[in-house]
């Protein structure tokens, strides 16, 4: 019985070790990123006058340009946001003035050379948005951050020509860990297990 109940007790831990490292979950579905988010979203049209710029303030965040190359600036449209046309050395940094949750927006990529957009965050670049397609990325993390950034995946035919971001939603932060489906598997056996345990010992 002893080992029974150290072995889930074992399941429970580690089911708390995997909720601290879940990191952020990425989605491609609006609905479903929304609704995972959760609390109150504020969402950029980026309808602002056409212009470049190395850095601009859009209210709730900044966007800043870093390691430009040449004369190719992000910009806006009138209805979107030009996030790059340079190589993947550079990137646009954006940074809110308070903690979010969670990030989303719809994209396109009319590069035709096999770029793909890539974010940057918390060390770690994952990619996405493949040349000359277009739909929707987002990701909440595990816990409330100030800053992510977007650049061009490196490798992959040069400098990405032109990739666009529109209807970027976001939340404020604080949310609670969001586990895993393997998290959630482990603590319902340990909790099962320790379950089980009680109900032995009672008929004893």
């Amino acid at each position: 019985m002893k080992i029974l109940k150290l072995i889930s007790l074992a399941l429970i831990a580690g089911s708390v070790s995997s909720l601290a490292n879940a990191g952020i979950i990425t989605y491609t579905d609006r609905v479903s990123f929304e609704t995972a988010l959760g609390g109150t979203q504020s969402t950029e049209t980026f309808s602002q006058s056409s212009m470049n710029f190395t850095t601009y303030d859009f209210g709730d965040f900044d966007a800043k340009l870093f390691n430009q190359w040449g004369s190719y600036l992000p910009g806006l449209t009138g209805t979107e946001l030009i996030l790059q046309r340079w190589n993947s050395s550079s990137y646009l940094e954006f940074t809110f003035d308070s903690a979010v949750a969670g990030v989303g927006f719809d994209w396109r990529n009319t590069d035709g050379s096999g770029d793909d957009i890539e974010l940057l965050f918390d060390g770690t670049a994952t990619t996405f948005g493949h040349d000359q397609s277009s739909g929707f990325f987002g990701f909440i993390n595990d816990s409330s951050f100030t800053q992510f950034s977007l650049s061009d995946s490196t490798g992959d035919g040069g400098a990405l020509q032109s990739a666009y971001i529109d209807n970027m939603t976001y939340s404020a932060g604080g949310v609670a860990p969001v586990p895993e489906p393997s998290a959630l598997a482990l603590l319902g056996a340990g909790l099962a297990g320790i379950g089980f345990a009680r109900r032995r010992k009672q008929k004893a």
